[in-house]
């Protein structure tokens, strides 16, 4: 087994808070979700703090069952239409 460390293990390569959130994340005080979406505002690439939420086991992500209901809003530009057959 290797002993190199990782960047947020190395004091000064990575936000100090990184390591809190990581160790937040380790406890369970906050979701996967919450952890990458942090992590990454302080400064880490998406692919590291991925890889960090996933050396504890969270790597396989399960897709949830849709929610049934709700409203769908659009919106969009409706041109003038003076004669039909050259509309596009």
């Amino acid at each position: 087994m290797s002993s190199k460390k990782m960047d947020h293990e190395i004091k000064g390569r990575v936000h100090p808070l990184v390591p809190e959130v990581h160790s937040q994340l380790l406890k369970g005080q906050i979701d996967r979700r919450e952890f990458l979406r942090t992590a990454t505002l302080l400064g880490v690439s998406a692919s590291a703090a991925y890889a960090m939420s996933g050396a504890i086991g969270m790597g396989e992500v399960m897709a949830q069952s849709p929610k049934k209901g709700g409203i769908l809003c659009c919106s969009m530009e409706v041109q003038e239409m003076t004669d039909p057959a050259k509309f596009a």
